[in-house]
């Protein structure tokens, strides 16, 4: 029986759910499992309900994330703390196991790459085997003025040239032939964006707040981190120009001040202070994953005019998990998606009163969802489910070993 080293240094934004989701498959697949993470305590106890006979096959570690570097040059600041990244976990392993695995997984490989970092470099510090999930490849559809070219030095996909890194995953199918350019022939299997199947927090004491101000209008939900990109003020001024509307919007997540300027910080405080009778602001960190499906549960529609993101957004698996049609941005691959599945209705970024529109739209009662939209909800949750996760990872496993 092969033995996989998982591991990940961070836990926050989606890191705890891939890490869970990619313990419970490779227990699942036959494998035994060393898992370095910061919560083991919290992996034990979700194992012990999800999977708990195949325990015996886990194996948990604490790995911790170093300090940060102090040296003055931010890129070279960032490549010094992800070098010492790969030395943490290479020194964590060494000290944990007592023969080397037979790969090394990380479930979110970003935070291992970084400009000014050779692959050469990392060998000497990691001498094993690899794969990982690269969400980011998503900067791969963003066309880069030369100035900023990613290349040589520059470059912090140059890591994934190792001939340690045996296999890749991404989310995005249509950067694999864009990736595959960079680094030469390498396998790279497509990952679903899959969500556990956690039933809803009915208790969570937000809901029956929410609720209660809703006053049974329709609520648009915002989730997640509550950052610049998320649309957050594409939505506020949509909510600040739709008090006539049968409309309540509800921003729920950790809130993402630095990504904001000072005058659009001043901004969002000043409409939150003012308490407007059709919004409800829970900034702060969702409790977990019941609590966070709860919200999506009492949501009608959700919002996901993300700006400048080209990246892949799990709020189309939880849309199709809870039947609930989404209001997108109309580029990348969140546009593609709800056009392709039709989860919802595709408007420009920030273009506030088509958001309005595609608002109404999907709150016209004279008319069912189900006829004039015709949502393929159960297909994309198949085609992204943990099941699927499954199949995916063997075959990433089955690249890697090969």
């Amino acid at each position: 029986m092969k033995t996989l080293a998982l591991v990940d240094t961070f836990w926050h934004g989606h890191h705890p759910l891939y890490f869970r989701l990619f313990t419970k498959v490779l227990l699942k697949l036959g494998y035994k499992v060393a898992a370095f993470c910061q919560q083991t305590t919290e992996i034990n106890e979700w194992i012990e309900q999800q999977l708990p006979n195949a325990k015996a096959n886990l194996s948990l570690f604490l790995i911790q994330e170093g300090p940060p570097s102090k040296f003055p040059i931010g890129r070279i600041r960032r490549a010094q703390m992800t070098l010492a990244r790969w030395e943490t976990v290479a020194q964590t392993l060494r000290d944990c196991l007592r023969h080397a695995p037979d790969l090394v997984l990380f479930p979110c490989i970003e935070p291992y790459l970084s400009p000014y970092l050779l692959y050469r470099q990392v060998d000497q510090r990691f001498p094993y085997d690899w794969a990982g999930l690269y969400c980011g490849s998503t900067y791969l559809r963003v066309r880069q003025p030369m100035a900023f070219a990613r290349r040589g030095w520059l470059d912090p996909d140059e890591v994934l040239k190792s001939s340690h890194c045996r296999a890749l995953a991404v989310q995005d199918e249509q950067t694999i032939p864009l990736l595959q350019n960079k680094l030469g022939f390498k396998p790279i299997i497509v990952f679903p964006n899959a969500a556990e199947n956690i039933a809803p927090d009915y208790d969570y004491p937000s809901l029956a707040q929410i609720q209660a101000k809703a006053r049974g209008r329709k609520i648009i939900g915002l989730l997640g981190s509550q950052g610049k990109r998320k649309g957050v003020l594409t939505l506020l001024e949509v909510a600040q120009q739709s008090v006539q509307e049968d409309w309540f919007f509800l921003f729920a997540g950790e809130f993402g001040a630095n990504s904001f300027s000072a005058d659009e910080l001043q901004k969002i405080e000043a409409i939150v202070q003012s308490q407007p009778d059709n919004c409800f602001f829970q900034f702060g960190r969702i409790p977990g994953d019941s609590q966070f499906h709860a919200l999506v549960e009492i949501c009608d529609i959700l919002f996901v005019v993300y700006e400048q993101y080209p990246s892949t957004s799990q709020m189309l698996t939880l849309a199709a998990m809870f039947e609930k049609p989404v209001v997108a941005n109309n580029t990348y691959w969140v546009g593609e998606k709800v056009r392709q599945f039709n989860l919802g209705v595709c408007v420009p970024e920030a273009d506030i009163s088509q958001c309005q529109e595609a608002i109404r739209q999907l709150c016209n009662p004279s008319y069912s969802i189900e006829h004039w939209l015709q949502p393929n909800f159960r297909a994309y949750r198949d085609l992204h489910s943990t099941k699927q996760l499954q199949v995916a990872c063997q075959e990433l496993l089955n690249a890697a070993f090969t």
